[in-house]
């Protein structure tokens, strides 16, 4: 799937409406209207991560849990440096760093939710995108998706297909995912090709 370049997104906070669909739990986007474009920039997750509190390297978040998996076929790290409640939305920021003895990995599809997405002006998604990530709410059987533009674009990470993570450099990833209710202060972080995070907490 290919999809275009739109960074991480102030996202503007006018929510536009919720989908719901059914299937083992409920599953919830939202649609906002971003106000600032920004600049350039699935297969089923596996096992259990469990979240930690390592400070960065020079320059770089500190991180809040970490995950393994591939990218490119090479062993990869997914970083999670935020997840903010923010209104009606949460604020997922990370980066993917290399794992060990490797020297470079092409994020390309990695984080694509593989879904073919028409936008309402009869274009196309262009670049792979990081709109495969979702919150789930175990105990109440809700996933949460990254949010859409009012074109359906994903308020996410885009042009992932020309992105790769080096020894000195990781790829950066933000999205903006729909909030689960007040009263749920931690959910499990579905990245694809990567483990779980299990019990992550929604900062305020």
């Amino acid at each position: 799937m290919n999809r275009r370049v739109l960074c991480g997104w102030a996202a503007g906070a006018l929510v536009a409406f919720l989908i719901g669909c059914g299937g083992g739990g409920e599953t919830k986007t939202v649609t906002v209207e971003s106000n600032e474009p920004a600049p350039e920039g699935t297969a089923a997750p596996e096992g259990t991560a469990t979240p930690s509190a390592t400070p960065g390297p020079d320059g770089q978040a500190a991180a809040i849990a970490e995950s393994a998996g591939t990218a490119d076929g090479e062993p990869v790290r997914f970083v999670l440096t935020e997840l903010r409640r923010s209104g009606p939305t949460v604020v997922l920021n990370a980066r993917l760093e290399l794992g060990e003895g490797t020297s470079a990995a092409q994020v390309a599809s990695t984080f694509d939710d593989g879904v073919f997405q028409r936008l309402e002006n009869d274009e196309t998604e262009p670049g792979d995108v990081f709109d495969g990530v979702a919150m789930v709410d175990a105990e109440g059987r809700k996933k949460y998706l990254v949010a859409r533009d009012e074109t359906g674009r994903c308020v996410c990470t885009n042009a992932l297909n020309g992105q790769f993570a080096r020894e000195d450099s990781a790829v950066q990833l933000t999205a903006t995912l729909t909030a689960p209710p007040a009263e749920v202060t931690q959910i499990d972080l579905l990245i694809p090709h990567f483990e779980t995070l299990r019990g992550v907490a929604i900062s305020e």
